[in-house]
């Protein structure tokens, strides 16, 4: 079976951070063919295959006890990856929606769920927002300390209005100035991450905030990353000198 690699998998990365084309450098990804990653893609699809059908039978588990309907699904995810995006597999601390446009479904079944049935929403929202929904679902008192807000409404139908903002932050630390950071040939990069699913992963902090079509990205070095996401959704021009 064919896959279709990424219209951004040749981009040219001008205009990128400094971290993106030293991952691919690093992971031996800078001069990889299709080949390579339509083989990567079949294995990354094959993974969320096995995801899904653990899902289901957690959801097996659920009518088999006879609860389903009395509970409340939640799906969603920490981060997303690369897959082929600027020519990388897995991540980076950057802020493309393939990395930071998380999966995020709410789901409830039986005839007393009042969650609208198939109904997709593209309001803004953050993971913060979960509790804070949660606790409105089960009609529990939410803490004045809890961070983020109760989506409950998008959820039932009552709103369609999301966040006016969202932010992300990446906190991952680099010392450029060390001879160990320097790979043959004058690149400099982060020394594997312990913390981390694999080396490179986190070299850049910086933060993100996204308002209506706009994302911004500011880096700690003071690189800055400024795009339009419904006219450039593949996150190609960076506006930041403009």
């Amino acid at each position: 079976q064919t896959v279709k690699i990424p219209d951004s998998s040749k981009a040219d990365l001008t205009g990128k951070p400094v971290n993106v084309r030293n991952t691919r450098i690093a992971t031996g990804m800078e001069d990889a063919k299709d080949e390579e990653f339509e083989n990567a893609l079949k294995a990354y699809y094959c993974s969320i295959t096995y995801m899904d059908n653990l899902v289901g039978k957690v959801t097996d588990a659920l009518i088999n006890k006879g609860i389903l309907d009395d509970t409340i699904i939640v799906f969603t995810a920490d981060h997303g990856d690369y897959a082929g995006e600027f020519g990388i597999i897995g991540k980076t601390g950057n802020f493309y929606d393939c990395l930071v446009r998380v999966p995020l479904i709410i789901s409830r079944s039986g005839k007393e769920s009042c969650i609208r049935k198939g109904k997709k929403e593209d309001a803004l929202v953050e993971l913060i927002d979960i509790f804070p929904t949660l606790s409105q679902a089960c009609n529990l008192e939410i803490p004045l300390m809890a961070q983020g807000t109760s989506r409950w409404d998008l959820c039932t139908g009552k709103s369609i209005i999301g966040a006016d903002s969202v932010f992300c932050e990446t906190s991952g630390v680099v010392d450029f100035k060390s001879d160990d950071n320097i790979l043959k040939g004058g690149k400099r990069l982060l020394p594997t991450d312990p913390f981390s699913s694999g080396p490179f992963s986190h070299i850049s902090q910086g933060v993100m905030i996204r308002k209506g079509k706009y994302k911004l990205s500011v880096y700690s070095d003071g690189f800055m990353e400024l795009y339009d996401i419904e006219s450039d959704e593949c996150e190609l021009n960076n506006l930041a000198d403009n």
